[in-house]
């Protein structure tokens, strides 16, 4: 996986930071998304500190942020 303590993404970013989900609730819980299950669609950018998508963007360093463990 991007990301994962075995392979490092090259812009840092982990595999929760990406795919992370609720451990319970799945998708249902938004605040425990990563920045690729949050939109469904493709990615037109990605930055060290930002996922661009046509309509929206998914910033990295959103204080507080919990993240869940990958899908």
């Amino acid at each position: 996986m991007i990301g994962s303590a075995l392979t490092p993404s090259p812009l840092g970013w982990t595999d929760r930071e990406l795919f992370g989900v609720h451990p319970e609730h799945g998708t249902l819980r938004v605040n425990y998304r990563g920045a690729l299950m949050v939109v469904g669609k493709q990615a037109t950018g990605v930055q060290a500190d930002r996922v661009a998508f046509k309509r929206t963007t998914a910033y990295r360093d959103t204080p507080g942020k919990v993240r869940g463990p990958p899908a």
